[in-house]
């Protein structure tokens, strides 16, 4: 999904997390629930 992804630098400090958080984790899930029962497809 890349909507929504993990921070993994900010300016010239790069941190060192290779997985997404679970704050991420947890919001792209709650949009990707969200988006499945009111969004739409754009494309074809």
């Amino acid at each position: 999904m890349g909507e929504i992804i993990a921070v993994t630098q900010i300016d010239e400090t790069h941190f060192t997390l290779r997985n997404s958080g679970q704050v991420t984790i947890q919001i792209a899930q709650l949009y990707q629930e969200l988006t499945q029962a009111e969004g739409y497809a754009i494309l074809g």
